[in-house]
């Protein structure tokens, strides 16, 4: 399996992390499990090969379709075998809104076909595929932010090491109205998107320090309570412990 990542153009860094593909040789061989883990991005996926299934033998993304896939709050399996082609275009936390107006909590942890005939025209037709994507998408730029783009970036900016309280009082916004633009712009909670930021962060550290990991100086440092907690929430977004990761 070949996976490959493309940059943006620079004036959509802020808003697209990268687009993706997924290839795959004509020539049956052994299928592989793709471990995929949540990110904090919602994704557009184009299944340009044969259907990809979950090891419960469920179709995942049929062939020739075009999936929204949400922010995702756990990891999810898929089976990979042969001729399998897919195009993605992953948006950074809270950004997917920018270019599409759809409330995003409607698709939290699911892959939901999605239609978007003038970008799945490209995606299908293009002779400089990233140049015409970056072009698609460079016409759509906002003038202003969503509402929740600096609340973002100061959790991100924190690696997931805030309150709550904190974010409230540093934006002047009431909880309430906080938590309704979460809820459309990026699919969870300003709780569940510090934890996931965190959980991110914790995975960055925890992949650097190899087998040399100490957990309890890496939970004191990632802002978790003990190294039971920092153990219970990677398995809860990965299903793996530290040790597997």
């Amino acid at each position: 399996m070949s996976y490959r990542e493309y940059s943006p153009h620079p004036a959509l860094i802020n808003y697209i992390d990268a687009y993706w593909t997924i290839e795959t040789d004509r020539v049956a061989g052994p299928a592989t499990i793709q471990r995929i883990l949540p990110d904090g991005c919602t994704d557009i996926i184009f299944n340009k090969g044969n259907s990809i299934y979950r090891p419960d033998q469920e179709i995942a993304l049929r062939s020739a379709e075009t999936y929204l896939v949400g922010t995702m709050t756990t990891f999810s399996e898929t089976i990979h075998g042969s001729d399998q082609s897919l195009l993605g275009i992953r948006f950074r936390p809270g950004c997917f809104r920018t270019f599409f107006p759809l409330d995003l909590h409607e698709v939290t942890d699911l892959a939901t076909t999605f239609r978007v005939d003038d970008l799945r025209e490209i995606v299908y037709g293009s002779l400089d595929l990233l140049t015409d994507l970056n072009l698609y998408f460079l016409q759509r730029v906002p003038r202003e932010a969503l509402a929740s783009s600096a609340v973002l970036a100061e959790i991100r900016n924190s690696k997931g090491n805030i309150r709550v309280a904190e974010l409230l009082n540093n934006h002047a916004m009431s909880e309430r109205k906080m938590e309704r633009l979460f809820k459309r712009e990026v699919g969870l909670s300003m709780k569940g998107m510090i934890r996931l930021t965190r959980f991110i962060h914790t995975l960055d550290v925890i992949r650097s320090v190899g087998h040399q990991r100490n957990l309890s100086a890496i939970a004191c440092s990632c802002g978790y309570y003990d190294q039971a907690h920092l153990c219970a929430e990677v398995k809860r977004y990965s299903g793996l412990t530290p040790s597997q990761l």
